[in-house]
């Protein structure tokens, strides 16, 4: 409930949508007699659950507090739009996008077989990923801005044939698959090469790598689907101590 026109804020300014959330829980704290962090806090954690805006220019950002024995609020137009993340593009629209993506894995293999030519390795991986994606409508001044950052376990199985003294060939693979109530995603990572160890401690190679990623969600506040496919050969050297 409103509790009068001190609860009305006309043409606020906030640069952004974590400035907007600090000014209101400012706002808030002060009107209804609460902690201003903790409110901050609050509003802050639905916000990274999903967004609260519902289309058209309104969004309904909320938060529980345990202090409080009835539901209170503010009401708040902005003197300038910001992106709040809950844009629906036209249908048809041209769009322009952008992803950027970052990833650093970390791999721990044990060989279960070996010999004087060939070995078999699996273990344990884990896959750190951050995407970003940014798209836009130019013709209607429409932009949403997507992020997020995620730890992956992956079952690798490697794999090393010995053709000399010098020349080897190498493969390795990534994989893991999780289904749950509104998430459904995959990712592979596999990797084939050539070796020519010039030293004992340094070789280098030539070789072939495939990576491919699908995310599908099916909830109220970010439905949608990621897919990503990169491959192409690469030339390296490595170095071991």
């Amino acid at each position: 409930m409103l509790t009068g026109p001190d609860a009305v804020l006309a043409n606020l300014k906030a640069s952004g949508k974590k400035a907007l959330l600090a000014e209101l829980a400012s706002r808030g704290a002060t009107l209804f007699k609460l902690d201003e962090r903790r409110l901050f806090d609050r509003l802050l954690e639905r916000e990274r659950l999903g967004s609260t805006g519902i289309g058209g220019g309104i969004a309904i950002p909320h938060a529980r507090m345990a202090t409080l024995a009835k539901p209170i609020g503010l009401f708040a137009r902005l003197a300038q739009p910001i992106d709040f993340g809950n844009e629906t593009f036209p249908l048809a629209a041209l769009v322009q996008s952008e992803i950027d993506w970052r990833m650093f894995g970390i791999t721990y293999t044990y060989e279960i077989f070996h010999n004087d030519r060939f070995e078999v390795g699996t273990g344990l991986a884990v896959h750190l990923l951050q995407a970003e994606a940014q798209a836009q409508v130019n013709a209607t001044q429409q932009r949403q801005d997507v992020s997020g950052a995620g730890a992956f376990p992956t079952i690798p199985l490697d794999v090393a044939v010995r053709i000399s003294q010098r020349w080897s060939v190498t493969a390795h693979g990534n994989y893991f698959h999780a289904a749950l109530s509104n998430f459904d995603g995959w990712l592979a990572d596999i990797h084939g090469d050539v070796q020519y160890r010039w030293k004992p401690s340094f070789a280098v190679g030539v070789g072939y790598s495939t990576f491919r990623a699908k995310l599908d969600l099916n909830t109220g506040n970010f439905p949608g689907g990621f897919q990503l496919s990169l491959t192409g050969p690469e030339a390296f050297f490595r170095v071991s101590f």
